[in-house]
């Protein structure tokens, strides 16, 4: 998440307990998601979520686009776009 300093490079589409395996997705749609607008663009949140507020400093040390909403329950991920780390 953004409080850690560290860019999201993938998501999961289900909680993982310590020490166990998952599955880690690197580009696609993520549709395990409720309450987006269709449009909105998605930035990493807090606690490994989204959020369409982008981080305000000096709140955040990181600013990463993941994705825009293509539906209400899914975004279009893209971790290549851009991370800004504010210092």
């Amino acid at each position: 998440d953004n409080s850690n300093s560290r860019p999201a490079h993938g998501f999961v589409k289900d909680a993982v307990a310590s020490a166990a395996t998952g599955t880690v997705y690197f580009e696609g749609a993520n549709d395990d998601l409720t309450g987006l607008t269709v449009g909105s663009r998605q930035y990493l949140g807090t606690a490994g979520g989204v959020t369409s507020t982008p981080p305000a400093y000096p709140a955040a040390t990181i600013h990463q686009l993941v994705g825009s909403a293509v539906s209400a329950t899914e975004i279009n991920t893209d971790f290549i776009l851009s991370v800004l780390f504010v210092a």
